[in-house]
């Protein structure tokens, strides 16, 4: 049995301000360190880590040398849509597409299914990596919360060849990297799918530095089962053993939606269409 993990829950309606307090309440801070901060980046803002949540967090950092990365995509620029443009200036940070970052390809020690992935280099060459992912469904994975939001680190279209099996790259993956400090925007949740807004009000935040520890918290918040959920018993999440400070999962839980949408079939279409043009190398990997 592991050492207890400490996972933080504070209540509130406003993104940073909540996100002030996890932070204050974990006594959290750095200096001087080249830090990497992997945000949840949609051009549907409902989607998307909130700004506040970043500002917070970025007011914690003294003297580091700061990068955030998210994915791009095809459909706008999210850095504009969700407001993280201002940071450049008010912070001195480097706001990155990691689908243009340089690759580095890492080998998994114990596959089960992927042998090595392309990740991107500005993730690898950090000395801290914070992960602000979003508490939302998802119509593969069952929920996406810090160990989904890692996969973004993987660049380019090759993630539409990787989706499929979400599951047992996220086992694999996390054999490479993992996150330093890992915090789940809760405030305004999604439910029945990631990307389709139906949004529950959870009025939350959570954080904590082991990042299988805050999703299991996350999950069970959603009224969601850990052992509904393949990747969290792929990581063993049963051998944890979890403190919860705060606000307690029963005084805070919302039983969100889990049933797929209509829409989810015409996005099925959309998705295999893509795997088969980047199989056949019509759309660069």
């Amino acid at each position: 049995m592991k050492n207890s993990m400490k996972v933080y829950i504070v209540s509130g309606r406003d993104p940073y301000k909540a996100t002030k307090e996890l932070l204050s309440k974990m006594r959290f801070s750095l200096k001087n360190k080249k830090v990497f901060i992997k945000a949840n980046l949609h051009p549907n803002k409902i989607a998307s880590t909130d700004v506040g949540v970043v500002r917070a967090i970025l007011e914690k950092l003294k003297n580091c040398d700061t990068t955030i990365g998210g994915n791009v995509g095809i459909s706008g620029e999210p850095f504009t849509i969700n407001g993280y443009d201002k940071f450049e200036k008010k912070f001195n940070v480097r706001l990155l597409n990691l689908d243009k970052d340089e690759k580095i390809v890492k080998k998994v020690k114990n596959p089960l299914r992927f042998n090595d992935f392309p990740i991107a280099k500005s993730v690898l060459d950090a000395d801290y990596v914070i992960n602000a992912s979003k508490l939302k469904i998802h119509c593969h994975a069952k929920v996406t919360l810090c160990l989904k939001n890692l996969f973004g680190c993987i660049p380019g279209r090759v993630k539409i060849l990787i989706h499929p099996y979400i599951n047992e790259a996220i086992h694999d993956y996390m054999q490479i990297f993992k996150s330093d400090l890992n915090i789940i925007d809760g405030v305004v949740g999604n439910q029945n799918d990631e990307f389709y807004p139906n949004t529950v009000k959870s009025n939350i935040v959570i954080g904590g530095y082991d990042v299988l520890s805050v999703d299991v918290v996350g999950t069970k918040c959603m009224g969601v089962y850990p052992c509904e959920v393949e990747y969290l018993k792929l990581l063993n999440y049963d051998k944890l053993k979890i403190d919860v400070i705060g606000e307690k999962i029963e005084k805070v839980f919302k039983e969100y939606d889990t049933r797929r949408r209509p829409i989810r079939t015409l996005r099925g279409f959309i998705e295999s269409g893509l795997r088969t043009a980047v199989k056949l190398n019509l759309l660069s990997r």
